[in-house]
């Protein structure tokens, strides 16, 4: 009982240090009945009421399990008795990809926190991942690779929508949430699939996790102080470059022969700071194709591509990031724009799309099997007449999809559908995927959809 209540009072000590939560705000509470949902719900509810916040529990029913329906009716009672307010959303079978479902599951989970966010007004999300999530998110992130800054994994406060996204409990690992709970007689479910070994994240937690706190019991304690002094050098670094490229700011753009004066480290992390503005991540390849550009005496003028929309440009004495793409204001109608394996390419001011090969990730809206006749795969605006396959093998207007979905007139032209070369319709971007069969002899890939804005995030 000491170290449960020792747990309460870390968390409230918390909360009140680092300025999380008032009473007067709003706060929607992601809850799936699991046990570190659960316990943050009940630590939510404790708090005294010089902190305590007005509660909005978020709950989504994935379909994807028969225990899913039960876990809603428990939770519904439990909001009853506490008198706490509950918004619910099913995502449709229908609308479940036969590849990629985790991405897709999430993608969902998170537009529906948003929407609740605006509907209810509530200027922060909750959401209960602790230490263990962190390490595996961070030892994931290492055995795919990227940049320096992506190692700080879960961070415990980021901006989302118009507030935030706060995360109380990274200090505390799954051991002292299950425990706490069993002191408190809390009542949870458990998720069997978290028990599979079908995802690398479940992976890392069976058989890697393990290993590693076996060599030291001390080990999540020192991923989250290694996360947080990462977060801080990051912080200090994004400071400096800022203030840097102010001070090297030519005419057109950064002045070459003033950025030659830096230390070579200190030209490495400027560059990596500054072309993260055209991509999400800056390889050691790219980074040493540029700088070796910049030093080409022989050579004064020159670009590197960075992706298909940017590219960074040498002219003499500048060197800049350029846009590669018509704005989207001057871009006709009825332009269809191909998807280059593995580039992003941009479809507004705020998302672009992309077909990757590899394994899905967050961005993933739609893993899809194709043959090479299918490829490239094309993005245009929809047509009189689209539709999208169904998984009863009928057909569903384009047409229908927005007006179910309440999509405004104003903004149904400016729609997009990805298509093959055979001219079918894989997805309304942003509202639907179509149901495709999936081919064993065809290659898989990873449809993504990314938002600028949170390319820092």
């Amino acid at each position: 009982m000491e170290k449960s209540m020792d747990l309460e009072k870390q968390f409230r000590k918390q909360i009140k240090q680092k300025g999380w939560l008032r009473s007067q705000d709003k706060v929607v509470v992601a809850v799936s009945t699991g046990v570190d949902s659960m316990v943050l719900l009940h630590l939510l509810k404790q708090l005294p009421a010089s902190l305590r916040p007005k509660l909005i529990v978020a709950y989504v029913n994935h379909k994807l399990r028969p225990e899913s329906d039960a876990e809603q009716a428990f939770l519904e009672n439990y909001c009853l008795d506490e008198d706490l307010t509950l918004r619910t959303a099913d995502w449709p079978i229908n609308d479940h990809p036969d590849t990629g479902v985790e991405a897709a599951a999430r993608q969902f989970r998170y537009a529906f926190f948003k929407r609740v966010m605006r509907e209810e007004r509530a200027a922060i999300l909750m959401t209960a991942h602790h230490e263990n999530d962190l390490a595996e998110t961070i030892l994931m992130k290492l055995l795919r690779g990227g940049d320096v800054k992506q190692l700080i994994g879960i961070r415990a406060v980021q901006d989302f929508e118009m507030g935030k996204l706060v995360r109380p409990l990274l200090s505390f690992t799954k051991a002292d949430l299950r425990a706490f709970a069993k002191t408190q007689q809390l009542t949870w479910f458990e998720d069997a699939t978290n028990e599979q070994d079908e995802t690398l994240r479940n992976r890392i937690r069976h058989h890697v996790m393990p290993l590693l706190q076996q060599e030291n019991e001390q080990f999540l304690l020192h991923i989250q102080q290694y996360s947080e002094q990462l977060a801080q050098q990051q912080m200090v670094v994004a400071d400096w470059a800022e203030q840097t490229a102010q001070e090297l700011k030519g005419k057109d753009g950064i002045n070459l022969p003033v950025f030659c004066d830096l230390p070579d480290a200190q030209q490495a992390v400027f560059l990596r700071w500054y072309l993260q503005q055209g991509q999400e991540s800056v390889s050691e390849l790219t980074l040493m194709e540029v700088l070796q550009l910049i030093h080409n005496k022989t050579k004064p003028q020159g670009e590197v591509y960075l992706t298909h929309e940017w590219r960074f440009v040498k002219q003499y004495e500048t060197f800049f990031l350029n846009n590669c793409l018509d704005s989207v204001e001057n871009r006709g109608t009825d332009k269809k724009t191909v998807l280059d394996l593995n580039h992003w390419k941009l479809v507004s001011e705020t998302q672009q799309i992309g077909l990757f090969t590899g394994d899905s990730d967050e961005n993933t809206f739609l893993s899809v099997s194709l043959r090479d006749a299918e490829l490239p795969l094309w993005v245009r605006p929809v047509e009189s007449g689209d539709q999208l396959t169904l998984k009863s093998g009928g057909h569903q207007l384009v047409r229908r999809i927005q007006i179910d979905q309440k999509v405004p007139n104003s903004q149904r032209a400016s729609d997009l559908v990805v298509v093959t070369q055979e001219n079918e319709i894989l997805a309304l971007v942003n509202r639907k995927n179509a149901w495709r069969e999936a081919d064993q002899n065809a290659t898989y890939y990873q449809l993504k959809l990314k938002n600028l804005e949170e390319r820092n995030g």
